[in-house]
């Protein structure tokens, strides 16, 4: 009889709740349980490392054995369950191990906005919206797929607020940002300022040329309308 042990010495993919998962005294075909990133994937040569596989016989490791199957290593990016199956032959004595590899996101997405974000009063929710994009590993999200976990904004007041959001990826994680929200008023437009600024021109022309030289044109303009209407009613 050929005994098969694998030793599962990483604390995050367990799969016993315990240091090693001991398949002595199994069945012939045994079973392993175990957890890979999908931004860090196990390589076979290190699960290969911890495997050993002992004869009964002699009590001493079988350093050889064969991989039958393996639909783990091709799709060790994509998640969802995989195996491998390991087969030790000692005389006429066969003992498989299957280990199933079961690939996982554990990343959160990434919320990419600006800390401080200025907004015209009367704007809403869609604005600070349009100013988000999300990253993630594997999903595609998108700001519409954001949560509001609590908001100060009132969008009819100017002032300064703050807002906390929050996303969700397909695989249950989860990230927050915070982030202040500035609610002004409209500025002037810019013909309003266009007004503004030829009000000074005139005044700065008034200061330079004088008063009395402009009311004495403008007593000149009007005697001159003031005759052209009489002799026009004649």
């Amino acid at each position: 009889m050929i005994l098969i042990k694998i030793l599962i010495l990483f604390s995050f993919f367990l799969s016993s709740g315990s240091d090693s998962l001991d398949l002595i005294n199994k069945p012939k075909i045994q079973e392993a349980y175990i957890y890979s990133s999908i931004d860090d994937p196990i390589s076979l040569e290190y699960i290969k490392s911890q495997i050993t596989s002992i004869s009964k016989i002699s009590n001493e490791p079988i350093e050889e054995y064969t991989i039958i199957e393996n639909t783990y290593n091709d799709n060790n990016k994509k998640l969802g369950e995989h195996h491998i199956v390991f087969e030790v032959t000692e005389d006429e004595l066969v003992s498989q191990l299957i280990v199933y590899v079961q690939v996982v996101d554990i990343t959160p997405p990434n919320i990419v906005m600006e800390n401080t974000i200025t907004l015209k009063i009367n704007s809403n929710n869609n604005n600070i919206l349009d100013k988000i994009s999300i990253n993630d590993n594997v999903d595609i999200l998108s700001s519409s797929n954001l949560k509001i976990v609590n908001s100060t904004i009132d969008f009819e007041t100017p002032g300064t607020y703050t807002i906390i959001l929050e996303i969700s990826d397909n695989s249950g994680n989860k990230s927050q940002k915070q982030a202040t929200i500035i609610i002004e008023n409209e500025l002037l437009t810019p013909i309003e300022k266009q007004d503004n600024n030829i009000t000074e021109k005139v005044k700065n022309y008034l200061n330079t040329v004088g008063y009395p030289l402009f009311f004495s044109i403008l007593s000149i303009l009007s005697g001159s309308i003031f005759l052209s209407v009489k002799l026009f009613k004649k």
